[in-house]
């Protein structure tokens, strides 16, 4: 949530907040499905944002994980393809924002 506090200082959701804490506090509310719209803010981010999304629902099936593409990766063709191909995932989303997102695969 750090990133979150650096545009919206006002989130009320502490700074501090780990993950396991937001996922045990899902456990206290009457919710089947998440979902991790989680996306690259840089380039250089694009595979490790999608792998944590990816493993983050092999680990809580519960959490649906989005895969991002960030407009200035260079080889978006691929990412779309290994997105595509993915059973973990229910949906795909291409933007030319610089937020677009889509889904991943089976690592």
């Amino acid at each position: 949530m750090k990133w979150m506090h650096g545009f919206y200082p006002e989130h009320p959701i502490p700074r501090t907040v780990t993950l396991e804490q937001c996922i045990a506090y899902y456990d206290t509310i009457p919710v089947d499905y998440i979902f991790n719209l989680v996306y690259p803010i840089r380039e250089d981010e694009t595979e490790a944002v999608n792998q944590f999304n990816f493993e983050l629902h092999l680990r809580h099936p519960w959490i649906i994980p989005f895969g991002g593409l960030h407009v200035g990766d260079a080889d978006k063709a691929a990412i779309v393809e290994r997105c595509l191909g993915s059973t973990a995932f229910s949906a795909s989303s291409f933007t030319r924002s610089s937020r677009p997102s889509t889904r991943w695969i089976r690592g």
